[in-house]
């Protein structure tokens, strides 16, 4: 999947929130963070690779591997 429609400077900050949110509380409550804000939920939404990304994480058994959708 190709991400470069998302501003590079916008990654690496979701990235570092990410990884400080992991760091605090585990990845499990990611989906809801991410889901929870409107307009956020917009944008994956208009993304079809995003809402992919997404649902793939979500579904996926294994933490690790759901982890690394996570982290784009």
């Amino acid at each position: 999947m190709s991400f470069e429609f998302l501003p590079k400077t916008l990654v690496a900050k979701c990235n570092r929130l990410i990884k400080a949110h992991h760091g605090t509380h585990g990845y499990s409550t990611l989906p809801h963070l991410l889901w929870q804000d409107e307009e956020t939920r917009q944008f994956m939404e208009a993304h079809d690779e995003l809402r992919l990304l997404f649902k793939k994480a979500s579904i996926t058994r294994g933490a690790k591997k759901a982890n690394e959708y996570y982290m784009v």
